[in-house]
């Protein structure tokens, strides 16, 4: 009974003080109130608190004096565009174009707020529709459906992506990065998925040379954080895969698709050890002296050609991760792990620009070739929208001391897909993978930090946007309820005239 009187004194004199108040019913007042935490809650708390709980204090395991680098994939954000949800009406189409931004923008300004990431990979599907963006040569697919999309279609889908993840603002909302050049973060968005190339023998070069043109080529082998990540346009290099008869008519005509990504790949033990003596040289000046360039004319993209240290000196290896796009094969059924959202398993199948997992004579290739260049650890994909976490085995030479070995064995090298960005990918639960690296090197690229692994990775889970509009819907029908309900007990209430 105190809490009952002091409450309608409180109101008493908060109406005295605000007389604007007494023209709301102390039920207009209570819907007010739930209606702000609701969306309080909805546009704000539930965000900041998924983020938070992913600190990377909470679930990193390293020595005490580690400073590991710390770095985010991000997966298939896939701007949602007219291709993606092409029988959907006005005004529901541009409000699902509105809102899948306005997700993705929120959560990444606060992945960089609060997690601070020292780098940010993106591993492919960029845009949903961007394949079928046409150029000025260019065959179009599904029978001409989207022709009247051109390059201004993909031009504002650029501009739409670097609002998101390039804006000053998105990528620096810390002053600290922003005003530190040493804390500069690094961005890798130059990884092809399906939707921003096609896939197979559909890739087309014109649309390939578009997408290279402004995030960069789509084979690279770089350095981060000691670690050796060999980026691998699997879309262009799987349509090798479709051309098995060597006398295919379409294989002279065709062969333009993969071979860039076929090349890379065959280069690679060559141009992986320079890359990272390069690399090397930044922190040990004096170890590995360069013989610069010989005066002779090379394709810059050649990355053998690269300075090199002396050729007497042991070529260095670090431990290389994976980026593909497409998953490597696995037997169907596979389990994922318990933090899938849809089914066990990566289900495998293809379509229409699409394969849900490479061939597995082409993820043999792949694991083989790469581990001549050094110790293949971890693979990260994409593709698949949902989280996929197992371990392959593939027939490699080992590297023991540094040195690979003449006899293979079998080796067990851990994949990761990563969850979709967007909500609108048919997963109620997106997702990001947080990856933290420490691996302290001499200066010929030996391991002197006595951990057994280099690599630790955490799954992080954002928020379910569709229950949120749920709970709006709810929340309104139960206004609608209670407003009807106060009209009619205060028309049973009035008095006979």
């Amino acid at each position: 009974m105190n809490a009952q009187n002091f409450y309608v004194q409180f109101c008493r004199r908060t109406a005295r003080r605000y007389p604007f108040l007494r023209r709301f019913s102390v039920t207009t007042i209570g819907l007010i109130l739930v209606w702000t935490i609701a969306i309080y809650t909805g546009e704000r708390s539930t965000f900041a608190s998924h983020i938070t709980s992913c600190a990377w204090e909470s679930w990193e395991e390293w020595p005490q004096d580690a400073a590991p680098h710390r770095l985010v994939f991000v997966s298939d954000p896939q701007l949602v565009d007219p291709h993606t949800y092409p029988g959907r009406p006005w005004p529901l189409s541009s409000l699902t174009e509105f809102f899948t931004d306005k997700y993705m923008a929120r959560n990444f300004r606060l992945i960089n707020r609060e997690l601070d990431p020292d780098s940010i990979v993106f591993l492919g599907d960029l845009f949903d529709g961007g394949r079928e963006w046409r150029t000025s040569q260019f065959i179009s697919g599904e029978q001409g459906r989207w022709k009247e999309y051109g390059t201004s279609q993909w031009t504002l889908e650029y501009n739409r992506f670097g609002k998101i993840f390039f804006a000053p603002e998105q990528l620096y909302p810390r002053a600290d990065r922003a005003i530190t050049a040493a804390r500069d973060r690094k961005i890798k968005t130059n990884l092809p998925g399906n939707h921003d190339l096609g896939f197979g023998t559909r890739v087309q070069i014109p649309v390939r040379d578009r997408f290279e043109a402004h995030y960069g080529d789509t084979n690279t082998v770089y350095v981060i954080a000691n670690h050796t990540f060999i980026s691998l346009d699997t879309p262009s290099l799987s349509a090798a895969d479709e051309m098995t008869d060597p006398e295919h008519k379409q294989q002279a005509r065709l062969e333009h698709v993969w071979q860039p990504a076929n090349d890379f790949l065959n280069k690679l033990d060559a141009a992986g050890p320079k890359v990272v003596a390069e690399a090397l040289n930044e922190y040990f000046p004096t170890a590995r002296p360069s013989q610069g360039f010989s005066h002779e004319v090379f394709d810059p993209k050649e990355a053998s050609r690269r300075p090199t240290a002396d050729k007497h000196t042991a070529e260095p290896r670090l431990p290389l991760v994976l980026l593909t796009h497409v998953p490597l094969f696995r037997p169907d059924g596979d389990h994922c792990g318990s933090q899938r959202e849809r089914g066990r398993a990566i289900p495998i199948s293809h379509g229409y620009q699409y394969q849900n997992v490479l061939t597995p004579g082409l993820s043999s290739t792949i694991a083989r070739k790469i581990s001549e260049t050094g110790d293949l650890v971890h693979v990260f994909s994409g593709d698949d929208h949902d989280y996929c976490d197992l371990v392959h085995r593939f027939n490699v030479k080992p590297w023991i001391d540094g040195k690979i070995q003449d006899k293979p064995v079998m080796k067990a090298i851990r994949e990761i897909t990563v969850k979709s960005f967007s909500w609108a990918m048919g997963v109620r639960r997106p997702g990001f993978q947080l990856v933290s690296m420490w691996n302290p090197v001499d200066a010929q690229g030996i391991s002197i930090g006595g951990t057994p692994t280099t690599i630790q990775t955490h799954l992080c889970l954002l928020p379910d946007q569709l229950s949120i509009f749920i709970n709006y819907g709810l929340l309104l029908g139960v206004t609608l309820v209670v407003l009807i309900v106060r009209g009619v007990v205060l028309s049973l209430r009035k008095p006979d005239a």
